[in-house]
């Protein structure tokens, strides 16, 4: 069996988006030929963590790990409302702040490629040395952080192994760095720089949406391929959804100030007349949520309809996703959104539930909706015809039908399984 090293700052305990995918790809490498030998972060520090997930990984696989300090855990002793700027919504919180929370969020956008950066310079030795151990055939490194790449770079250099990378983010076009005004110019071209390079030296790039492949192609001649984020069809087959007293709609994950669901309860507003639906319906936010949130909906006929679960453990959060009458989907507003397709939305294709979404309706998540017949994509100002979507969802809940939800035959594509034999043909072109 040959041997591949993931070299990713994200592995369990950390949970949350982050992990999805790379944690996918292990698991069902084994069945194309090849053995994942990771190589993370040791003490890291992640916005979630999700200890479940460690069940996840075999007891025969090999995990090493790296120090490397932490810029996150410096500004949190020093000030721990710091924190929030290392959250996934908390680079777009622009409340008052202190100085050092201030100074924190300039780091944040003025470190380059990332703050994980620290990380590198203990860890391209121990990968170097654990391809010569483990007589490694390629190297794997997915982004964000960027910082993997620059590891898996070096690693590649110093010992003339072929190294795929995946981008599950773009890197210098990611929407909260552009158009920033925190962020220098300077600091900007020189990431793009260092980008640039970096890329060159590649021998397969992977992506995982059309638009993002047409930003990545801009940057070089070489072929990107295509390997979408997909569902775990094993979670979800003993996952059957049972109507609930409540018409229960649900969003799962973390919300910036870009996804701001005004859109959806200005939709909701429109029904608070509507008495039978005002009177079954059911909002559920599950994940850790920033403050602005709670002040929406307080100030919303839904505040009495309206609850909060804190960020659970994966497998407990596929499940209220799979018992939910409806699901929340928001792309970030933003420049760029066409290109943004999150594993959340694959999570909710998985459960067969259908899909109330907020976005550009000619982005890459539209299409996937239309395609697995998911649900629909609204844009943020169509809170009629949202409001008439869910009122649509919710009549046939109320009238107990069981109709179809999703296209089976086209959602399975989507498999983890199936993009995981995509990614080891990839490989496998490269280690004949």
């Amino acid at each position: 069996m040959k041997k591949v090293l993931f070299i990713t700052y994200y592995w369990p305990p950390a949970g949350g988006a982050p992990i999805n995918r790379i944690l996918k790809f292990y698991q069902y490498l084994h069945e194309c030929g090849w053995e994942a030998i990771i190589l993370t972060t040791e003490g890291g520090d992640f916005p979630f963590e999700d200890e479940s997930l460690l069940k996840e990984v075999k007891p025969e696989t090999k995990v090493y790990r790296s120090k490397g300090f932490s810029l996150h855990k410096i500004f949190i002793s020093v000030s721990p409302k710091s924190k929030k700027n290392f959250v996934p919504y908390g680079f777009t919180d622009a409340s008052k702040s202190s100085f050092m929370d201030k100074f924190s969020r300039w780091v944040k956008y003025n470190f380059i490629p990332d703050t994980r950066f620290p990380w590198y310079f203990t860890t391209v030795s121990k990968a170097v040395q654990i391809i010569k151990d483990e007589k490694i055939d390629l190297i794997f490194s997915s982004s964000p952080p960027q910082t993997n790449h620059l590891i898996a770079r070096k690693a590649a250099k110093r010992t003339g192994l072929p190294w795929v990378a995946d981008f599950r983010d773009p890197w210098t076009d990611v929407f909260w760095l552009l158009n920033n005004s925190i962020r220098w110019k300077l600091i900007h071209a020189m990431d793009k720089r260092i980008e640039r390079k970096t890329i060159s030296k590649m021998d397969a790039i992977i992506t995982v949406g059309p638009s993002l492949v047409e930003i990545l192609q801009r940057k070089t001649d070489k072929k990107i391929h295509l390997i979408s984020n997909g569902y775990d069809d094993k979670y979800f087959n003993e996952l059957k959804y049972h109507k609930n007293e409540k018409f229960t709609i649900t969003y799962a994950g973390s919300l910036s100030k870009e996804q701001d669901p005004v859109c959806f309860f200005k939709a909701l507003e429109l029904l608070k007349d509507t008495d039978d639906f005002y009177t079954n319906v059911e909002i559920l936010f599950l994940g850790n949520f920033p403050s602005y949130l709670y002040d929406l909906v307080n100030n919303s006929s839904y505040k009495d309809k309206t609850k909060y679960s804190p960020y659970t453990f994966y497998t407990d959060s596929l499940q209220q996703i799979a018992q939910s009458e409806l699901l929340l989907l928001i792309v970030p507003e933003t420049d760029d959104n066409k290109c943004i397709l999150t594993s959340k939305l694959f999570d909710y294709m998985g459960a067969s539930r259908p899909v109330l979404a907020y976005g550009p309706k000619d982005g890459d998540a539209a299409q996937v909706l239309e395609k697995a017949n998911a649900g629909e994509m609204f844009d943020y100002t169509e809170h009629t015809a949202a409001s008439e979507y869910i009122l649509k969802v919710f009549n046939v809940w109320k009238s107990d039908s069981l109709e179809p939800i999703v296209n089976t035959d086209k959602i399975t594509q989507y498999t983890r399984r199936n993009l995981t034999k995509q990614l080891a043909a990839i490989f496998d072109s490269l280690v004949p």
